[in-house]
């Protein structure tokens, strides 16, 4: 890429699986090609990955938008017109500040995720090449009569480039008219394997993600009070921000198991992940995008996740236990895995295994590169399924 300047753009109101990945990838980068990266954050992103660690404070090549407006108390995506009204004042502040950094900073390609891509998409910065960054696989962004949809695609009309993060996304967009030529997803995901990693394994049971009604955490809360009868020296953690967290919270605390039960957010989730022996995933939709998975397969755990969407292709060959969307059988799996410590720590070893063999950072770098060379130039060159 030589001299050209890339800017990726994380403007979310918490810091989850997405921008502790992209954290991870982009100090990886700047080592690797020094002086080509920038990383421009919110100032909640900012804050919480300086909490977990990732010593991003004071970096020249961080930028951190200003804090955000009074009008804006959004906290997930299940927020009313009244706290998205908010949140797009903010938005718009950021994207003005943004238009300062790139020219303070020489940028030549924005490389935006998550709330950004509507807000970059609809109001552009004119001069500005964009590679729109999607990494939800929720259904209502792939309806065709979906509000979210119809957003979202004319808001790609503005990127040169669509960078998908696994391949039902780069399908689903194929199928509503985006051109398969604009859209290029990675082989595979990757993981901080660094971070997560494997500590002895003490009894404990986690679930991490955000508090999102998809992700099923009040269903991880069921599961507990069922496996807690059985395993009485056992401790339960539900780690994660979002609208359901209060809600949690005060179904724990009623709990007959409240003393062994921990629901709240954690910065650095793997102080607690790494030394877990059941790690649990329970997507509505989808597993093989979520960072949490992954997380927990780098740390050893023995992964119990929902047989949902492409799952399956990750969850294989002993590395964990697929299950259908039912207490009593994600239950049965977890008390199953308790009750034989031998057989969680074999899967817990071949989930590691499987995270340093297929989800290192190296390849998935090496296909940002790809992508980011061609994205600015012609068109017609870009690749679906970048080669890595």
């Amino acid at each position: 890429m030589g001299d050209r300047r890339v800017a990726f753009v994380l403007a979310s109101t918490a810091a989850s699986g997405t921008e502790r990945r992209m954290a991870f990838v982009f100090k990886e980068m700047s080592r690797l090609f020094p002086g080509e990266y920038v990383l421009v954050l919110s100032a909640d992103v900012s804050r919480a990955l300086q909490e977990a660690g990732f010593d991003l404070a004071g970096r020249p090549d961080v930028r951190v938008f200003s804090p955000r407006s009074a009008l804006d108390r959004k906290r997930g995506a299940s927020d009313g017109l009244l706290r998205n009204l908010g949140r797009v004042v903010t938005l718009l502040r950021y994207r003005g500040e943004l238009k300062d950094v790139i020219q303070e900073e020489s940028i030549d390609l924005v490389q935006s995720y998550l709330e950004m891509v509507p807000v970059l998409g609809w109001f552009p910065i004119p001069k500005t090449r964009m590679i729109a960054s999607l990494v939800s696989h929720h259904p209502k962004y792939y309806r065709p009569l979906s509000i979210h949809c119809r957003a979202l695609l004319g808001a790609l009309r503005s990127y040169v480039a669509v960078d998908a993060l696994y391949s039902f996304i780069a399908d689903r967009l194929t199928a509503l008219g985006v051109p398969e030529t604009k859209i290029s997803c990675p082989a595979r995901n990757c993981v901080d394997s660094v971070t997560f990693h494997p500590l002895p394994k003490e009894r404990l049971v986690t679930f991490t993600g955000r508090a999102f009604g998809f992700k099923n955490p009040v269903l991880m809360l069921d599961v507990i009070e069922d496996v807690g009868d059985r395993h009485r020296d056992v401790r339960f953690f539900i780690l994660g921000e979002g609208p359901l967290l209060g809600t949690l919270q005060t179904r724990a605390k009623k709990s007959r198991l409240a003393d062994r039960i921990h629901v709240g957010y954690f910065p650095d989730p793997s102080t607690v992940v790494n030394r877990s022996a059941v790690h649990v995933c329970l997507e509505e939709y989808d597993n093989t995008t979520n960072q949490s998975m992954l997380e927990g397969m780098a740390a050893g755990c023995a992964v119990v996740a929902t047989d949902v969407g492409l799952t399956s292709t990750v969850v294989r060959d002993g590395n964990g236990a697929l299950v259908p969307i039912a207490g009593p059988a994600i239950a049965q799996a977890v008390a199953g895995l308790l009750d034989r410590p031998d057989l969680a720590a074999e899967m817990g070893q071949a989930a590691r295994e499987t995270c340093l063999r297929e989800h290192g950072v190296e390849e998935y770098i090496t296909y940002l590169r790809v992508i980011q060379s061609l994205a600015p130039e012609r068109a017609s060159d870009r690749i679906h399924q970048a080669a890595v």
